[in-house]
């Protein structure tokens, strides 16, 4: 019996080389995706928000330890970070919101809600191209800022404009200055005759500790500033000096005259008000005053015998110029009342404000003390 052949079929070599090629290009392209893939990642890992977030994660532990104060006011330059500041970003939600971005630097405001409670600054360095296209950088945390503390302390003072007034050391000048500059009580008479001084007020806020503050005159003396504890409206004025002897004696000469004029007991008085002009000046309301008083209610004073003045003094000498000076004159004088037989005394305690004119002491307004 004949044997019968069997006739066996070759596989193609091309379906052969075709499986390898496919399976060697599958295994490129997941190694291409894998690639890809942890490029990605690598180019996600290295972007500056982590750096912030990494942080943020640091802030809400309670760790402050990288943390600066940011620069204070010119009153306090070096206020430093609170101490409770660990207590208040523990534990708490905090957020990032950017405040300016470049290339190669980025700002972060770090938020407590609407609150910021630090600013910090992320920088770029060692820059690398990735897939030809990407780049990516090692940021590093580059400072972290404490916002400014808002401090509770307000402080508005008032002096005259003549003095000087300084905090921590730092003169106030027209950055504190608040409003224009007011004319000083009992200077509206005064200012007709010379120039007068104003009072200027200055306000300086947010002080997070206890100011010193520190008040001078135009002399460069120190103002007492005991009394004052109520930081949010120091009212200073001027402080009262020890008086000339000289100045205090035509003082109270001037005061005396003044009073004996309505009294009927200056020399002249009823004839004219020459003998009070003296210690006016020319065209003064209080000369005007004398002259309706003298021809319309002086004979209706009494009559008494010659006065005597008793506890008499000049008080409260302030000078405010080379040109203007006040005090306070108290006496009390007593008359006998020849038609009663009674004693009268009068008690005198009045403000003289004086000014030079032409190198004579006039008085330019009284005010009543009581």
């Amino acid at each position: 019996m004949a044997e019968k052949k069997v006739k066996i079929r070759k596989k193609s070599k091309f379906w052969r080389a075709y499986a390898i090629y496919m399976g060697v290009l599958a295994l490129l392209v997941a190694a291409l995706l894998i690639y890809v893939w942890n490029t990605m990642k690598k180019y996600e890992s290295s972007q500056p928000e982590h750096v912030a977030e990494a942080l943020i994660t640091s802030l809400e532990s309670g760790d402050v330890s990288m943390v600066e104060a940011a620069a204070g006011t010119k009153f306090e330059p070096e206020a430093g970070l609170p101490d409770t500041f660990a207590d208040e970003v523990k534990g708490k939600d905090l957020s990032l919101r950017v405040k300016s971005s470049s290339a190669y630097r980025m700002v972060y405001d770090i938020m407590d809600g609407e609150n910021k409670v630090c600013e910090a600054v992320v920088t770029a360095d060692n820059e690398q191209k990735i897939m030809g296209i990407l780049s990516i950088s090692d940021w590093k945390l580059a400072s972290v800022n404490a916002a400014a503390l808002d401090g509770t302390i307000n402080l508005k003072i008032t002096i005259p404009s003549t003095y000087k007034a300084s905090v921590n050391g730092v003169e106030l000048g027209s950055e504190e200055q608040t409003g224009k500059p007011q004319e000083m009580e009992g200077m509206t008479y005064v200012a007709e005759y010379t120039e007068v001084p104003t009072t200027v007020t200055y306000e300086v806020k947010g002080l997070v500790n206890r100011p010193v503050i520190r008040v001078t005159d135009a002399s460069g003396n120190d103002v007492d500033l005991s009394a004052y504890t109520d930081y949010t409206d120091m009212n200073i004025g001027y402080a009262s000096q020890e008086m000339p002897q000289e100045l205090a004696d035509y003082a109270i000469e001037a005061a005396k005259a003044y009073s004996n004029f309505f009294s009927r007991d200056l020399e002249g008085c009823s004839e004219s008000t020459a003998s009070l002009q003296v210690y006016f000046p020319e065209g003064s309301y209080y000369i005007d005053l004398a002259e309706q008083y003298r021809q319309g209610d002086m004979w209706m004073y009494s009559s008494h015998s010659t006065p005597g003045f008793d506890n008499v003094a000049a008080l409260d000498y302030i000078r405010y110029s080379d040109r203007c000076f006040s005090c306070r004159v108290v006496f009390d004088k007593s008359m006998y009342l020849t038609a009663t037989g009674d004693t009268r005394v009068e008690h005198n305690d009045q403000t003289y404000y004086f000014v030079d004119i032409d190198g004579k002491w006039l008085i330019a307004d009284i005010r009543s003390n009581t």
